[in-house]
């Protein structure tokens, strides 16, 4: 967000009462990263965001690694069934200490099944891929999110109601019981240093997993090079040289998740309130920075992507936001009806809950 407050009306990309779930995390939020040091909790952000999405919404969680920030809302209608609710942050900036780039996790559940959002900010640069994938495996590793029940267990035929105390929850959440089942992948072992193949990483823990961030792979090519296949829609030469597309065929990084398919611009890196790639002597390449990725730990693949867009109006950073829209299988019993779409009229699909996941840089 270039250390900036939205002044663009977020509406535009927050599609209101559409959703059960919103996660936004951001980075260089509201205040300057030297601030944030000091000033984590983006009180102000949160608040626009809480009124931007109006009573109907409550916050579930948010947590702030230095300039970076994460926030769950759920809608009303389902808070019968959130439970166990954690939240973490790993840095991963000089010395894995400075937290200018890192990771932040929030995890809950939803009826019986465990969920995972994942904000991030991997290193920069053209050249630095290998600490790119680094970076997602510390924090996959070192995340500490709990998808355990909680000691008091419903029995199955019964959902728990977190409880509210006012009208909104505490900065931790709110506090109910959940249940996971676990069914897992395993990871490679070693890279950049940094062990793969622990079982208690948040790919393994969790259901259903989103990871979402300026995770600040490029594409590989010349400034040039970029610029003309852009002006003549060759979106297929770009994505054979996407940074992470390619790390992602080989195994190197993000294994088992999946992303929807880049058919908006680069989101990076634009001049200042201008839809005009960088003009700076710098001159840097045209990249899809900002990403939402996902996976579900079974063979069912209960994920569906809805949507995936980048918001070109959105023009307070030199990032363009990017939101992706999920349909989501959860594990519960009898809880179909709370769980109706606020714009839906009549009988709602079974154990279904709608997602949107948005990254604003």
């Amino acid at each position: 967000m270039h250390a900036k407050k939205p002044t663009d009306d977020l509406r535009l990309w927050i599609r209101l009462n559409r959703y059960h779930i919103v996660a936004v995390g951001s980075e260089e939020c509201v205040n300057s990263i030297a601030k944030s040091v000091v000033f984590t909790s983006k009180k102000s952000w949160e608040d626009q965001l809480r009124n931007t999405l109006g009573v109907d919404y409550i916050l579930v969680a948010s947590h702030a690694l230095t300039a970076i920030h994460n926030v769950v809302f759920a809608h009303t209608s389902i808070l019968p069934l959130l439970g166990s609710i954690h939240s973490d942050a790993v840095a991963t900036g000089l010395g894995n200490q400075l937290g200018n780039k890192g990771g932040v996790g929030i995890a809950f559940t939803v009826g019986y099944t465990s969920f995972a959002f994942v904000n991030c900010h991997f290193d920069a640069h053209q050249r630095n891929v290998s600490k790119r994938n680094g970076n997602f495996y510390r924090i996959n590793h070192e995340l500490k999110l709990s998808s355990s029940p909680s000691a008091s267990l419903s029995p199955p035929n019964e959902v728990s109601v977190a409880p509210l105390t006012s009208g909104s929850p505490s900065r931790d959440g709110l506090q109910g019981l959940g249940r996971t089942s676990v069914n897992r992948f395993s990871m490679p072992s070693v890279v950049n240093g940094v062990s793969a193949g622990s079982k208690r990483t948040v790919s393994d823990l969790f259901d259903r997993v989103f990871w979402y961030g300026d995770l600040n792979y490029r594409i590989n090519g010349t400034r040039r090079m970029v610029d003309t296949l852009l002006l003549r829609n060759q979106y297929e030469v770009l994505h054979a040289n996407d940074q992470l597309q390619r790390e992602m065929k080989a195994g190197n990084v993000f294994p088992h998740f999946r992303e929807g398919q880049l058919n908006f611009r680069p989101t990076y890196k634009f001049d200042k309130r201008s839809d005009v790639y960088d003009s700076s002597s710098k001159q840097r390449i045209p990249s899809w920075t900002d990403r939402v990725l996902y996976l579900s730990n079974d063979k069912l693949h209960d994920i569906e992507l809805l949507s995936y867009r980048s918001q070109t109006n959105f023009r307070t950073s030199d990032h363009r936001p990017v939101c992706a829209t999920f349909q989501v299988k959860f594990s519960a019993t009898g809880v179909a009806e709370s769980l109706q779409s606020p714009r839906q009229s009549g009988k709602p699909d079974d154990n279904l809950v709608a997602s949107q996941a948005c990254s604003i840089q």
